[in-house]
C-alpha cells in the first residue's frame, strides 16, 4: 500500500533481508534500504541519529515512504546516553514529529537485556523511554511450550485495547534469486494463544 524505508546495521539487504521479504511476499518495488548516505564533503557513512535525521527525513519524503523501520535502533544512535530518560526522549520526539510530518509509521526494533527481570517492560534494552514514547510495544519471544514455536505479544498499546497473542512457526524455504539460492525461512502464523508478555520471560524450571 506503501513505500518502505529500511535501516539496518545487522542483516545484509541482498543476502538476507531481500530473500526473506520476497518469501514472504512483499514487492520490493516498494522497499528502500539505507546503508550509506551522502553527507556534505561527497564521502558516505552509515546515517547518525539524531545527527542525520533531516538527510533521513529528505530520504523519506523522496520516496514517499509510509513506513520506516529501525533495525535496531540502538546501532544508529550516536551522541547521547541511551539508557537516560530524558536523552532519549528528544531523541524519540525527533523521530515521532518526522513521522507525523511525512504521515510515515515507524519502527525502532531493540534486544532484549541480559538482566533477569521476568516484566516485559523491563526488559528491552536501554531507557524504559523507549517503551513510554511508543503508542505501542511488541515482543517477540520462544514459546515455553515448544522451541519450535514463537509468539508475538503486546506490551502495551495506546491505540486501543490490547490485541491477543499470536503464534507463529518458521517455516525454511529455498529461493532462488538472480541465479543465486537463498535459504531463508517464512512466517507460518498458528493463530491466538492466551500467553501475556511476562508470561513470555519466565526463567525455565531447572
Amino acid at each position: 500500500a506503501g513505500n518502505v524505508v529500511i535501516l539496518s546495521a545487522e542483516d545484509s539487504p541482498g543476502d538476507t533481508i531481500k530473500p526473506r521479504l520476497v518469501a514472504a511476499g512483499a514487492n520490493l518495488e516498494h522497499i528502500h534500504f539505507v546503508d550509506d548516505m551522502l553527507l556534505p564533503g561527497n564521502h558516505e557513512k552509515a546515517p547518525d541519529i539524531p545527527t542525520d535525521l533531516d538527510l533521513i527525513e529528505k530520504y523519506l519524503e523522496e520516496v514517499d515512504a509510509r513506513f520506516w523501520i529501525i533495525d535496531p535502533i540502538m546501532a544508529y544512535l550516536v551522541g547521547i546516553d541511551a539508557n537516560k530518560d530524558q536523552a532519549s526522549r528528544q531523541v524519540l520526539r525527533k523521530i515521532s514529529k518526522i513521522a507525523e510530518k511525512r504521515n510515515c509509521a515507524v519502527v525502532c526494533m531493540r534486544h532484549l537485556n541480559k538482566g533477569g527481570n521476568s516484566k516485559a517492560l523491563y526488559r528491552g534494552n536501554s531507557s524504559i523511554a523507549f517503551f513510554g514514547h511508543a503508542r505501542m510495544g511488541l515482543l517477540v519471544a520462544e514459546d515455553p511450550e515448544s522451541p519450535h514455536y514463537r509468539v508475538l505479544a503486546c506490551i502495551k498499546s495506546n491505540l486501543g485495547p490490547k490485541p491477543q497473542a499470536l503464534r507463529f512457526a518458521l517455516g525454511p524455504q529455498v529461493l532462488n534469486l538472480d541465479g543465486q539460492e537463498h535459504s531463508v525461512c517464512r512466517i507460518g502464523w498458528l493463530g491466538a494463544c492466551d500467553y501475556r508478555p511476562d508470561d513470555l520471560l519466565q526463567p525455565a524450571d531447572n
